[in-house]
């Protein structure tokens, strides 16, 4: 195939404008989001930064290593939340973007790909990957690099392909709990069984089942140990409270059946895109006789069976099948090689291209943006859809929410009353959408201290540590008087319910006694933000 000049450098182009995206958004937030497990990933990763515990970042963690990695080496650099975001697309969208594209070369030609590049870049799941510190964006960008290399694998026969599957599939299992297994393991055992006659294939089988067990073998057999108990029952059964309550919203027969294609409409691609992929997909549903195709349709379909059956349903579970889902949606659009530029084929690309990029613009500006209704859809992914539709929705895509608290002049404002480097902070927090794990983990990164406790979230540090805590940061509803025990009672019965604690009870209260307000409130949304410091 003749390398196309104009499409690699489209391709570029496209991927720096992500980049730059990302960028305006980073700068746009200043804390770790607080959605799904956000904050408490990053504040994992603070533990380890800060508390001095290295062998943390490879044991005894409910998620594998390569999560956290990027984000605890950019803190032991001196970084910050935003650092830890860029480390993280470091990492893992030049992988995302070589495979999606790749994939789509090799499927289509160059500017073929280069279209797949682009829904997938502007999807509305890989935008909130890209804004969050999670696993998501590895998870999606292994997903495309197990799908380049098992389409170029000629049905597993290459070895120098199926050792790339095998890296990629690693990396993905070595970021997420599981990563991508669920989405490919069904397609490779297909193709497996297929080639079974094949020397070449078994070899492969063994060579990439041998490099799997060395390389990731050991984390999940401790995995397994400490929290099979734990995480296997959530799968059967959904997301559970502590009470054993059923949380997730189950949408209704019809639509659970087909809910992780209708999802695409919703919180995965968004309107625009979404629609490209549904049309794709009905497509290649009257194509199947094509090998290609139908080898997309296999890696599709058998992935989202596989999630259809699992009870526990979140919008971001397939994101590693959308790399193939954005290949099949632009082969639609630009199956046949060497279209010249003016035709109609080539013109309509374009145009799909340009509007499937236009909500990435929109949300990457902070504000309210639209008010709710088609516009928003389209521009914001704002889906108007009840959330009995698609289930548990959560806000993938969206515009930062303009709620800032400027940690960086908090921690300046600790220094100029004379708190020491060494001195223990404690956080409470009752604000709806700023937790204290966000608030803990960014106030850790500006003083490079783990002695930054949770009321809450570390009952027992702040209940021990008392004696050496001399700040307590406090947003609330009301900071005009300390917290007494009823306050820190009703934080706590928030997160967690209330079983008695004395000694939480009993430190705060000592607390109280030497901390007085330092400086004027600061409105922080429906919340008042107050810093107390003890009197020396």
């Amino acid at each position: 195939m003749t390398p196309d000049p104009r499409a690699r450098t489209a391709a570029v182009a496209v991927v720096l404008l992500h980049v730059v995206l990302a960028w305006i958004f980073w700068t746009s937030q200043e804390l770790p989001r607080g959605f799904r497990d956000e904050f408490f990933i990053v504040e994992l990763s603070t533990d380890i930064a800060f508390g001095g515990d290295w062998r943390a970042l490879f044991l005894g963690d409910y998620y594998p290593p390569l999560l956290r990695l990027p984000g605890v080496l950019a803190l032991w650099l001196g970084g910050s939340y935003r650092e830890m975001l860029a480390a993280q697309a470091l990492l893992w969208l030049p992988l995302l973007a070589l495979g999606t594209w790749w994939a789509g070369r090799r499927l289509m030609g160059e500017w073929g790909a280069t279209l797949a590049l682009v829904i997938v870049l502007a999807a509305a799941g890989v935008l909130d990957a890209l804004h969050r510190f999670e696993p998501n964006l590895g998870a999606t960008a292994a997903g495309a690099g197990c799908l380049a290399a098992y389409l170029w694998s000629d049905g597993l026969r290459s070895r120098r392909h199926v050792l790339l599957f095998a890296a990629s599939l690693g990396l993905g299992l070595m970021v997420d709990r599981l990563g991508t297994l669920p989405c490919v393991a069904l397609p490779v055992a297909w193709a497996a069984w297929r080639g079974r006659a094949d020397p070449a294939v078994r070899r492969n089988m063994l060579w990439m089942g041998g490099l799997l067990l060395l390389s990731v073998g050991w984390w999940y057999a401790l995995f397994v140990r400490d929290y099979a108990s734990e995480w296997i029952p959530q799968l059967l059964s959904g997301e559970v409270d502590r009470t054993g309550e059923v949380l997730e919203e189950r949408p209704p027969a019809a639509l659970w059946l087909f809910h992780y294609i209708w999802i695409w409409l919703d919180s995965q691609v968004g309107l625009i895109g979404g629609l490209l992929c549904v049309a794709g997909l009905a497509w290649a549903l009257f194509h199947r006789a094509d090998p290609p195709i139908r080898e997309l349709l296999l890696w599709l379909g058998l992935g989202l069976l596989v999630f259809t059956l699992i009870p526990k349903r979140q919008p971001f579970y397939t994101l590693p099948l959308l790399p193939a889902v954005a290949v099949l949606a632009s082969m639609r659009l630009a199956r046949r090689e060497g279209m010249p530029l003016s035709s109609p084929r080539r013109a309509v690309a374009i145009v799909a291209a340009v509007l499937v990029t236009l909500p990435a613009l929109f949300t990457a500006q902070p504000g309210e943006g639209l008010e709710p209704g088609g516009a928003a859809w389209a521009l914001q992914n704002r889906s108007p859809m009840p959330e009995s539709w698609v289930g548990e929705r959560f806000p993938l895509g969206q515009r930062p929410d303009d709620r800032l608290i400027d940690v960086s002049q908090l921690a300046e404002a600790l220094d100029e009353v004379g708190v020491s480097a060494s001195a223990g902070v404690a956080v409470l927090s009752t604000d709806g959408q700023i937790s204290e794990s966000q608030l803990l983990s960014r106030l850790r990164m500006e003083r490079r201290s783990a002695a930054v406790y949770g009321v809450t979230v570390h009952p027992e540090a702040v209940a021990e540590q008392g004696r050496s805590i001399d700040v307590l940061i406090d947003l609330r509803a009301d900071t005009s008087r300390w917290p007494d025990s009823a306050a820190v009672i009703g934080a706590y019965e928030q997160r967690f319910g209330w079983e008695g604690n004395d000694a939480l009870l009993a430190s705060m209260r000592a607390l109280g006694a030497r901390m007085s307000p330092a400086g004027p409130p600061i409105a922080v949304g429906d919340s008042v933000l107050r810093v107390w410091v003890a009197q020396r």
